[in-house]
């Protein structure tokens, strides 16, 4: 199966209804890897049909808040 690469938010450090903090997921190799995890991340990735605990490994491209923000809300899901 090729890999699939899901947009979640693509990025901005002052958010707005339109543009959120960065996030995308990755599916490769029966696993989901999901980089970043920005402003509103968890929303969406409920909103695109996944659970937080569907999530194999995070990586996080660098340490903004627009990178990093919602991952606090991302580790309190997963129980």
């Amino acid at each position: 199966m090729a890999p699939r690469v899901i947009m979640l938010c693509t990025g901005t450090p002052a958010p707005d209804m339109a543009h959120w903090g960065s996030s995308f997921i990755v599916g490769i190799g029966g696993e989901w890897l999901m980089f970043d995890c920005g402003h509103g991340a968890n929303y969406k990735l409920h909103k695109a049909g996944f659970q937080s605990t569907q999530i194999d490994r995070m990586f996080f491209t660098h340490h903004h808040s627009d990178h990093d923000a919602d991952y606090p809300s991302f580790l309190l899901t997963r129980f």
